[in-house]
């Protein structure tokens, strides 16, 4: 059967199903940061060993009122003992996919820390997850099981920290000649790794030794972190999964146009500057939700609408440069396989309401999909004569050639063959190809210094439990 033999997405590899063992808390010492004095709880896993944990750090001031849609700006000092006891609430978003349950809210930029227990004179390690999404939803709440959080990293002597950051249109909308330029979840992202960088000695972590780890948007996140000489500095390692800067959705300039769109849908008057921008603080949650509801769904590779960007400030030279100019640091990228699946045949709902675009086979079209439709899709999706002109022909050949005819004897060519190389073909563009690409950038610029990165494509079999899947 088609689903025994799929490969599952590393997006949910990276995300802990996680449950609050209430029973089995107890208040912390008091923690004294730079901003202020905090006091979480204690829990006991399964296995007996104690995890401190901190909810709802604040890093950033509420990026509300004349706040939105600007930079993050440093969390006030407080007085008396913040109680991090709670989940902060998630960053507003259009869809509520990897929510995790959690309320929506402009107040979000916060960041959670789990750490042993028993603090030693050595600091631990220290590593530092960003969640997934596609830029487009997502949250801290994603990490929520401490036991198993526990038991695959706090009981193996790391701290770990997971931040929230602003995601879709409040994260990432950019105007041209204005000073939303774009990147805004990524200044969130520079802005709580500083946070961590100043304040993770008082939890037991070493501000030299933080690896910054994510999947999936949060592997880019990562690999952007990596880039930017805003962030290259505030981590000494990266784990980059299931996303690369090369790839098409996860930079470029196409959210200048969906942002025009929005501002179109919104009624603004003005579609670029200033006043633009003043359009988009001033309309509610529910009004630029509604606007972007409807906006035309795309059929594209690149599935995502307000994404990063090269803007000149958060990236101030192109990525060719910026790789030239980062320092050498061990890194570990890796994909699944059949990475799109998520979106070609698995998602429920329609392109719309789940965010993926046109990319999304209904599940009523999937027993009839056949060598027409995955024609159909080399021509619109690759073989483009905007692409390659007079020679998009030549190209369409070879790519039906490569996935069509370069299988076993065995190969059935029924509905369950094609549906299979859609999602190899989407998943080769989304993810294997650029994760490759930027590897070999890395390997041409390396330098005597170079202490290496590590590449990996994993088939990850949907039939392994999901908590005993990721590798520590």
């Amino acid at each position: 059967m088609l689903r025994k033999a799929m490969l599952f997405p590393i997006i949910f590899i990276c995300q802990f199903v996680f449950a609050l063992a209430a029973e089995n808390q107890t208040l912390t010492d008091v923690v004294k940061t730079k901003l202020g004095k905090v006091q979480g709880f204690t829990v006991t896993a399964e296995s007996g060993f104690k995890t401190d944990v901190f909810l709802g750090i604040p890093f950033a001031q509420p990026p509300v009122g004349q706040l939105r849609f600007e930079k993050p700006r440093a969390a006030q000092p407080w007085n008396g003992v913040l109680a991090t006891t709670e989940f902060a609430k998630v960053c507003t978003s259009v869809v509520s996919f990897l929510a995790w349950g959690g309320n929506f809210s402009d107040d979000c930029l916060y960041l959670n820390i789990y750490a042993p227990h028993i603090k030693k004179n050595k600091k631990y390690p220290v590593v530092v997850f960003i969640f997934a999404g596609g830029y487009k939803s997502g949250s801290a709440r994603s990490f929520r099981d401490y036991n198993d959080i526990t038991e695959h990293f706090i009981s193996k002597g790391i701290v770990a920290a997971i931040i929230q950051y602003r995601v879709g249109i409040w994260g990432f909308s950019a105007l041209e000649n204005s000073s939303l330029k774009g990147n805004l979840g990524y200044w969130d992202q520079t802005l709580s790794l500083k946070w961590i960088h100043e304040n993770i000695r008082k939890f037991g972590g070493d501000p030299d030794r933080v690896t910054a780890f994510g999947g999936s948007a949060g592997g880019t996140s990562v690999a952007a972190l990596n880039l930017s000489p805003h962030s290259r500095k505030l981590f000494s390692q990266a784990v980059e999964l299931s996303g690369s800067t090369w790839a098409e959705w996860a930079l470029g300039d196409r959210v200048l146009e969906v942002t025009r769109d929005l501002l179109y849908q919104l009624g603004c008057n003005a579609t670029s500057g200033a006043a633009a921008k003043q359009c988009l603080k001033d309309a509610s949650n529910d009004e630029l939700t509604a606007a972007f509801n409807r906006m035309p769904v795309k059929y594209t590779i690149n599935y995502i609408t307000f994404g990063p960007r090269v803007d000149g400030d958060y990236f101030p030279k192109d990525i060719v440069e910026l790789i030239k100019d980062a320092p050498r640091k061990p890194t570990y990228c890796g994909c699944n396989e059949e990475e799109s699946m998520l979106w070609t045949v698995l998602a429920n709902g329609n392109s719309s309401s789940t965010g993926l675009g046109g990319l999304m086979i209904p599940k009523a079209n999937q027993t009839t999909y056949g060598e027409a439709n995955f024609v159909t899709t080399v021509e619109k999706l690759v073989a483009t004569s905007e692409k390659f002109g007079s020679g998009a022909s030549e190209v369409r050949d070879k790519v039906i050639d490569f996935y069509l005819n370069h299988g076993t004897e065995n190969d059935v060519k029924n509905s369950t063959f094609y549906l299979r190389k859609y999602t190899q073909l989407v998943s080769d563009l989304q993810f294997n190809v650029p994760s490759w690409d930027i590897e070999l950038q890395n390997c041409r610029v390396g330098t005597p210094n170079s202490t290496g990165s590590y590449h990996k494509i994993t088939p990850w079999l949907a039939s392994v439990p999901l908590r005993k899947s990721l590798p520590v």
